[in-house]
């Protein structure tokens, strides 16, 4: 079996967690300006271009926003945009506004010009239901609203109240919590990182109780679900990985089955390799379901855009990963072709790897 290690489709197209704009090791040297944060006026809207929706001038009182930050390259952006579609439809009539701005276009494996950022979106606008704009190449909205809450990294989400202030910053993960309660009027900012904080350890909590059985699992995660509703489908694919980890294979790829659905659904090809990769994990699980793990290939293929060097680099994994050898080879080779000459040898030395476990542990057929 090829024991991967999780290196997926992270190594390319990636990237880490956004910070919390709170977080101490991000509080600006004695004598510069305060990080923007929680409870500080909203920054002005200043995008290059809007690419998709009705243009937006600036924020109306009364309104509420979502200003998702997000690129082309980012694979975690890409699989946050069914949650943010998703958003927009729930809470459309309660006056709430999703916004993704595209940013950092030349911090990935190639530069991308408005022009190729304008047909990503329209190639995917069933997946990115809201307005969708481009930050452009002086970098303003960068500048002013990631660089100025100290956020490193994306996605990155601002929620913006009806008077103007931001309600919080943070991870898309936990944003359907942060709009629930603002439209509602019970959200406080000063706690809201609490209940934020709550909802991920009572998930987490409830996950990690696979270890003890089965239906312990269970309870614990339909307890803390009902509990969490608006967090807890971002955690289910960690709930399979538990329940694959701690050997309750049936259950898990019966659960796997019903993230490839919704992920079809969704035309969410980040989503299926959600499915994949904790099979091809180290340790791996007792068992491999092949029929699925090729199911979600076929959905990549289906769901993947052929000039898109990441699309042959989810399937050259997945291929290797069952040691089927010449699938495998003809992805990478189609990937290695596609990618740009900047991050080529990278994603030779990768793919090389891969294919030399694929070679030496090829699964059982029978497995």
């Amino acid at each position: 079996m090829l024991k991967s290690a999780r290196l997926g489709l992270a190594a390319f197209c990636a990237c880490p967690l956004a910070l919390p704009a709170q977080d101490p090791k991000l509080t600006p040297p004695a004598g510069q300006p305060s990080l923007l944060r929680a409870g500080d006026s909203a920054p002005p809207l200043s995008v290059e271009s809007f690419l998709a929706g009705e243009p937006i001038a600036e924020f109306a009182r009364g309104q509420i926003y979502v200003v998702e930050f997000w690129a082309t390259w980012c694979g975690p952006c890409i699989g946050a945009m069914p949650h943010l579609s998703d958003l927009q439809t729930k809470y459309r009539d309660d006056g709430v506004t999703v916004l993704g701005v595209d940013v950092w276009e030349d911090r990935g494996p190639a530069p991308r010009s408005e022009a190729d950022v304008r047909s990503f979106v329209e190639r995917r606008r069933e997946l990115m239901a809201y307005r969708v704009a481009y930050d452009g190449k002086s970098g303003q909205m960068a500048k002013t609203w990631l660089d100025a809450a100290g956020q490193r990294s994306i996605p990155a989400t601002f929620v913006v109240d009806k008077t103007g202030k931001l309600a919080w910053i943070g991870h898309p993960d936990y944003v359907a919590l942060v709009v629930q309660r603002v439209v509602r009027g019970t959200w406080d900012p000063t706690q809201g990182a609490a209940a934020i904080e709550a909802a991920r350890t009572a998930l987490r909590a409830a996950c990690e109780k696979y270890s003890t059985g089965l239906d312990a699992g269970d309870r614990a995660w339909q307890a803390a679900a009902a509990a969490h509703p608006e967090v807890a489908p971002r955690f289910v694919g960690r709930r399979y990985s538990e329940m694959l980890g701690a050997g309750h294979d049936e259950a898990a790829y019966a659960l796997g089955r019903t993230m490839l659905a919704v992920a079809k659904a969704q035309k969410n090809a980040v989503g299926l390799m959600d499915i994949v990769t904790p099979m091809l994990d180290t340790p791996p699980p007792k068992t491999i379901d092949r029929k699925l793990a090729m199911e979600v290939a076929e959905a990549v293929f289906a769901l993947g855009d052929p000039t898109d060097p990441g699309s042959h680099i989810s399937l050259a994994q997945i291929h290797f990963g069952l040691g089927n050898l010449e699938e495998g080879r003809q992805h990478k080779a189609k990937a290695l072709e596609l990618i740009p000459a900047a991050a080529k040898g990278r994603l030779q030395t990768w793919l090389d790897r891969l294919e030399s476990l694929g070679m030496a542990d090829e699964l059982d057929p029978d497995d």
